[in-house]
């Protein structure tokens, strides 16, 4: 019996997956891709970062109703700046982000996980908005040096990335970041502690912004911060 010669599969696997990889960037038009970051190819040699391992319990792609909206400090944030350039990080459902626009806010929204994206695009279309949505890893993103006005983040652990946030604010630009709190040991020893902030350290993680708002809720293990580049 002659050996099999199985070059021919090989090769036929990998443009397989090559085309695949093409067509995951074709469902978002190339004006969706950030100039500093190839975020397709990202995303698609990542394993998507789920929102159990941010302390975040059952997310799904369907926002409920009390996720429609964003936090009344948001809100308020909101509505005493004057609309500029924003960054959503991790947007999930894109409920900062789609209230963003509705304030005619100029919205990039990033997330790695398509299966979010793709409804918070039907969510803000049903809602007659604009928002530029970044399919992409904040992980490895390069982000843009001075470009934003406002950045938003929301129960996503992005210490690791807190430096390059802070520059990619304009100055007196402003960062808002929500996100849980590790109450005690008890909560500490969970596998998903390590997503969570210890109190005191999202304000330390953040020195060089002038803080505005720093509130830790022990009882509801969660706490918000409201800080401001400085202005040149």
């Amino acid at each position: 019996m002659s050996p099999i010669n199985i070059l021919p599969l090989i090769e036929f696997w990998i443009a397989s997956n090559s085309t695949v990889a093409r067509g995951r960037g074709l469902e978002y038009p190339m004006g969706d891709v950030h100039p500093t970051g190839d975020a397709y190819a990202l995303a698609d040699r990542r394993t998507p970062v789920t929102r159990d391992q941010t302390g975040c319990p059952g997310e799904t792609a369907e926002a409920a109703p009390s996720e429609a909206a964003p936090s009344p400090l948001l809100s308020d944030v909101i509505g005493s700046l004057s609309p500029g350039r924003a960054l959503d990080v991790a947007t999930g459902h894109g409920r900062n982000a789609i209230s963003l626009a509705e304030h005619g806010w100029t919205v990039d929204a990033i997330d790695i996980s398509r299966a979010m994206l793709d409804p918070a695009r039907r969510r803000a279309n049903e809602r007659d908005v604009s928002v530029n949505w970044l399919l992409a890893d904040v992980d490895d993103y390069c982000f843009p040096s001075g470009a934003y006005d406002l950045v938003t983040i929301s129960f996503f652990d992005a210490r690791h990335r807190l430096d390059a946030i802070r520059d990619t604010l304009s100055p007196g630009g402003v960062l808002y970041y929500e996100h849980h709190l590790v109450r005690d040991t008890e909560a500490a020893a969970r596998v998903d502690a390590r997503y969570r902030f210890e109190p005191g350290e999202l304000r330390a993680a953040v020195a060089g912004l002038a803080i505005d708002h720093y509130v830790e809720e022990l009882d509801a293990r969660r706490v918000e911060l409201v800080a401001r580049n400085p202005p040149e």
